[in-house]
């Protein structure tokens, strides 16, 4: 299109024309048509900016994706930190009533041998006065010594029996109280069934007997999800095994997004990530501005504004990032753009036309 024959070519074309028996005046219509219409070049930069944009439209649906996604986990982290706030002054209030019941205990106790003594020394006068009395009382505890060393025995027993009882092991709430002797803060058994604790402003975790599972170096915890508990320090947050309790991811991340198959896409800074979701190895270092879903056993990855490929199967660099564009895989060729030239790829990665 757009392209102008030359005389003989025109006299030719006619020629071919009138041995198929076309009529000429409209064939000679119909190149002019043609000579009027768009450019090759043309109709391909006009496809190439129809890409620009579609690509850019992309780019900002995902874009808003990932922020929704972003500000609803602060949000769901915000709910959980107002939760823990609650708890935690409901948690003072019941100390702040323990203690006091256990002020009034004492003065009653207090109360109770201040009229003993009274009862004492009062029958002590009464017994200096009559020694006859005190003879009968002295004789009747002779007597009876023996099995009142028994009832004392008996009572001391006793006692102590209702006292282990109190800190019985399988009993929770002793568990609990115990713990409170050794850390700042104990929130109650949660659906995990582990205890959340707070020692210096950072938390750690205890199992339902009360042995420390995760020591108290953690600024936040999260829930169980998926077999693995996240921490953070700082800013930064990594993975605990949530059966051994071991560090699967050390605390070293922007941000870790949940499992997805058999990778997981972690960030540092803007720089993005894969690692495999059972060992927990790294796949591909945080060095990739985004990652594309898989195509034909590829994945699109960009380096600032350079994209390359992926293998999806062993993660290995398939062509590196120094296309301006990468095109889906088409009849076994990728399409790619590079200052302005096209050119194909393999599906390997090896040239099979250089951009010109």
């Amino acid at each position: 299109m757009g392209v102008v024959p030359t005389d003989a070519q025109q006299d030719e074309i006619f020629d071919m024309v009138a041995e198929l028996g076309a009529d000429p005046q409209e064939v000679a219509e119909y190149m002019q048509k043609m000579q009027n219409g768009p450019t090759r070049e043309e109709v391909e930069a006009k496809q190439k900016m129809l890409e620009e944009k579609r690509k850019k439209e992309e780019l900002a649906a995902k874009q808003k994706a990932e922020n929704l996604a972003k500000q609803k986990a602060e949000e769901e982290e915000g709910e959980k930190a107002k939760i823990e706030a609650t708890r935690r002054v409901e948690l003072d209030t019941e100390d702040f009533d323990n203690e006091r019941s256990l002020k009034n205990c004492f003065t009653f106790f207090l109360i109770a041998c201040l009229i003993g003594l009274y009862f004492i020394f009062k029958n002590n006068d009464s017994n200096d006065n009559n020694d006859s009395v005190k003879s009968e009382n002295t004789s009747a505890f002779s007597s009876n010594e023996s099995s009142l060393d028994e009832v004392s025995v008996s009572e001391v027993t006793t006692d102590e029996v209702v006292t282990s009882s109190d800190y019985d092991d399988d009993d929770d709430s002793s568990i609990e109280n115990k713990l409170r002797k050794k850390y700042d803060y104990v929130y109650g058994l949660n659906s995990d069934n582990l205890y959340r604790v707070e020692k210096n402003d950072k938390k750690g975790l205890c199992n339902a007997s009360g042995v420390e599972v995760v020591p108290p170096v953690y600024d936040y915890i999260y829930s169980v999800n998926d077999g693995v508990i996240k921490v953070e320090k700082g800013d930064k947050k990594g993975l605990i095994d949530a059966n051994t309790f071991k560090v699967l991811l050390p605390c070293e991340y922007t941000y870790i997004y949940s499992k997805n198959g058999r990778t997981i896409k972690v960030e540092k800074g803007d720089k993005k990530g894969l690692i495999d979701a059972n060992t927990y190895e790294v796949l591909v270092p945080c060095e990739y501005s985004y990652f594309y879903s898989e195509s034909n056993g590829l994945i699109k990855v960009e380096k600032g504004d350079k994209k390359g490929f992926l293998n999806a199967r062993t993660y290995k660099l398939v062509t590196p990032c120094i296309y301006d564009y990468i095109y889906s895989p088409d009849g076994g060729l990728i399409k790619v753009e590079k200052n302005g030239k096209t050119g194909y790829l393999n599906l390997d990665g090896s040239v099979a036309r250089r951009p010109q």
